[in-house]
């Protein structure tokens, strides 16, 4: 069925003196069957105007908010966008006496952004409860790609991002990244992912930062240079 010859589908959002419509639209996702119906993404036909959307969505409390200074890093230092980026979007938690303990060169092994990544979490323990995590401990593998280590995990270990263990290279700064399906199998399926370690960090960090948010919205239409 095409989009137009779909019934529309009206949207409210529920407020504190009733509801406010705000137009029709159309499900991009979800199954059809109502048995197994376990969600929906819903595109609006009409963007919403500023006054609909405030009153829709959560509005911001007036005051200070976080800068975005770090996005002038990302292409020259991924490792610096990455610090300024967790340190100035994820609020500072009180840790406790076991996530304090610890060496300070405990991470003295891994590549340079991994290092970074771990001593991040160490001050924004939020990185750690991400939906696909950082593991706070890496693991040594070995199978038919050779040596690795998994240093992240996805659908409950049954995907996995890893480096190659030890560095292919003596004294490699920033690996490659592999993307590795039911990584125990006798012949996984694995990706050579496009960005090394550094940026692949960064963009995996603001992904699931975007997922973890209790508020999302997002574009299928890129802005264009005026």
């Amino acid at each position: 069925m095409s989009r137009t010859s779909r019934p529309p589908i009206h949207v409210f959002v529920r407020l504190g003196q009733g509801c406010l419509p705000l137009g029709t639209a159309f499900c991009r996702g979800g199954r059809s069957e109502p048995a197994s119906f376990n969600f929906a993404e819903l595109e609006l036909d009409q963007p919403l105007a500023r006054e609909f959307l405030d009153a829709a969505r959560p509005v911001p409390v007036p005051g200070p908010v976080p800068g975005v200074e770090w996005v002038g890093h990302v292409d020259t230092n991924p490792i610096k966008a990455l610090e300024s980026f967790v340190l100035g979007w994820f609020p500072a938690e009180k840790l406790t006496s076991a996530e304090m303990d610890g060496s300070a060169g405990e991470w003295d092994n891994l590549p340079e952004a991994l290092a970074a990544f771990q001593r991040l979490a160490r001050l924004r323990p939020a990185l750690h409860r991400f939906h696909d995590p950082v593991l706070e401990e890496p693991k040594r593998a070995s199978g038919p790609l050779g040596d690795r280590l998994i240093f992240a995990v996805s659908d409950g270990a049954g995907m996995g991002w890893s480096i190659p263990w030890p560095p292919e290279e003596p004294g490699q700064a920033d690996p490659r990244v592999w993307f590795t399906e039911d990584p125990y199998t006798e012949e996984p399926e694995t990706i050579l992912e496009e960005e090394p370690l550094s940026r692949f960090l960064l963009q995996f960090t603001l992904f699931e930062a975007i997922q973890a948010a209790p508020y999302r919205a997002w574009t299928y239409c890129m802005p264009t240079a005026p």
